[in-house]
């Protein structure tokens, strides 16, 4: 009876362990009537570690991102209720925006032990966007992200320009012109 009493208790610790190492961050409201936290950034304003731009930069550079000036990075877990279907609409969003010198990448923030978990999503979601599995959880603490799902557009030198925080409609024209305003501004910045 005590071994039985005793492994009841382990494995309760064990589940207990495993939910707050996993749920680490908070996800955000389903309803689209609260709105996202937007973030503007100036150049001078961003100022990530060298050791997140080197992190960043090696893990895009795997992807083979070609012509891109801007990517919009989506952090996402299997356990957040509003990361699958926002997964869907980036995925149609990153065929319309092909022509915008911008790409979305998926970074998934489960922890590997959760692989077979997120393959199984992005097989049956049929998603073609570009994703980055376990992502270095020093690196998402440098780049603040709390909320699940997160975004960062970021321009080709690693610097930051917008980050939402929170569920987004991205079928929403306001959401799609935020983001495209802020394209537009910095190409002329650029050229």
């Amino acid at each position: 009876m005590k071994f039985i009493a005793i492994l009841l208790i382990g494995i309760l610790l064990v589940g207990i362990y495993t939910h707050t190492e996993t749920k680490s961050f908070k996800s955000s409201n389903t309803n689209y009537k609260s709105q996202p936290r937007i973030t503007y950034f100036n150049t001078q304003d961003q100022d990530l570690k060298p050791v997140t731009k080197a992190y960043l930069k090696n893990s895009l550079t795997t992807l083979n991102l070609k012509d891109t000036n801007f990517i919009l990075l989506s952090f996402w877990a299997t356990w957040c209720p509003t990361c699958k279907p926002e997964l869907t609409t980036l995925n149609t969003l990153q065929k319309s925006w092909a022509h915008k010198n911008i790409n979305i990448i998926s970074i998934n923030v489960d922890p590997s032990e959760n692989s077979s978990k997120v393959d199984k999503i992005w097989l049956d979601l049929n998603l073609d966007l570009k994703f980055i599995r376990n992502f270095n959880p020093d690196i998402l603490n440098d780049l603040k992200v709390e909320v699940l799902p997160s975004y960062l557009l970021v321009n080709d030198n690693l610097e930051l320009i917008l980050r939402i925080d929170g569920a987004t409609n991205w079928t929403n024209e306001k959401t799609q012109k935020l983001i495209t305003d802020k394209l537009s501004k910095k190409n002329k910045q650029i050229k």
